[in-house]
Parts: structure tokens; C-alpha cells; sequence
């Protein structure tokens, strides 16, 4: 079963969990998992075209912190980047 798989088939067993924790346990596993699941950022944009170098930046698609190309994981989040 793949991640995105699992995270289908565990959402309505946290939404219908008649029990607090096990529903707040369930529901921290799935957002922890949704992270691994790679997403391209928002809003892309040249950061520093002045030089030879170019800094392309965008914003995290899960808490919208700013991120460069060169960054594979938000730092702010842990979402995992795709370029």
C-alpha cells in the first residue's frame, strides 16, 4: 500500500474515532505522513537574478514559509519540496 493509500483509507477511521486520543493519535500520524508526500511550492519567483547565479524561490505549499531550489525540506514545516 502506498503512503497516499493509507492516508485515504485512515482518514474516515480519525474523523468517525469515538475516543479523543485515539482520535488526536490518528490525526497526528496522518499530518506527519502528509509531509512525506512531496509537493511543489507556491508562488515561484526569482529571488536574485543580479549575478551569474540565480536563486529561485517559492513558498511552502503546507505553511507558506519561504523556500529556495535548493531546498529539498521546508525548514519551518517539514514538508518534503519538489521542484
Amino acid at each position: 500500500m502506498e503512503l497516499k493509500e493509507a492516508i485515504e483509507y485512515l482518514r474516515p477511521i480519525m474523523e468517525n474515532a469515538r475516543l479523543d486520543g485515539y482520535h488526536l493519535a490518528l490525526r497526528r500520524v496522518l499530518e506527519a505522513a502528509e509531509l512525506q508526500i512531496a509537493k511543489e511550492p507556491e508562488d515561484i519567483h526569482c529571488m536574485s537574478c543580479e549575478s551569474d547565479m540565480v536563486f529561485i524561490g517559492g513558498l511552502c505549499p503546507n505553511c507558506r514559509a519561504e523556500i529556495t531550489d535548493e531546498d529539498q525540506v521546508c525548514y519551518e514545516c517539514g514538508q518534503l519540496i519538489t521542484w
